[in-house]
């Protein structure tokens, strides 16, 4: 039995809409990751900060702040982040592989987390 016109437009709309439900979905599972990631990722760096300095852990958040703006975030702060971020962006583009596409996913991976001293 041959569908009519209309039947093949209506199948069609009702396979946009699945198409679109499931996207919408996608984009749903993909703000909740990319939330986690950031949760799990504050919450690491934080848990660092209050170990190498647990005297941070009784300041208020104003006092926070003002620590980390007048210590970290001024000028030679900014100079030695862009030195780490320059070296880590060195390491990572000699370790890659230049024949095996396949495993540059996994350099990306890491958490960032194993500097060298020095």
């Amino acid at each position: 039995m041959a569908k009519t016109t209309q039947e093949r437009i209506e199948a069609l709309q009702h396979e946009i809409q699945q198409k679109q439900n499931q996207e919408k979905q996608l984009r749903q599972r993909f703000r909740e990751e990319q939330r986690k990631a950031r949760n799990h990722r504050l919450c690491k760096r934080h848990g660092l900060f209050e170990k190498v300095l647990p005297e941070t852990i009784d300041l208020t958040d104003e006092q926070f702040e003002k620590f980390v703006k007048q210590h970290i975030g001024n000028e030679h702060g900014r100079r030695m982040l862009a030195k780490l971020t320059a070296q880590d962006s060195t390491d990572k583009a000699s370790a890659k592989p230049a024949t095996s596409p396949q495993a540059a996913p996994a350099l990306s991976g890491g958490d960032g987390g194993e500097q060298k001293e020095g």
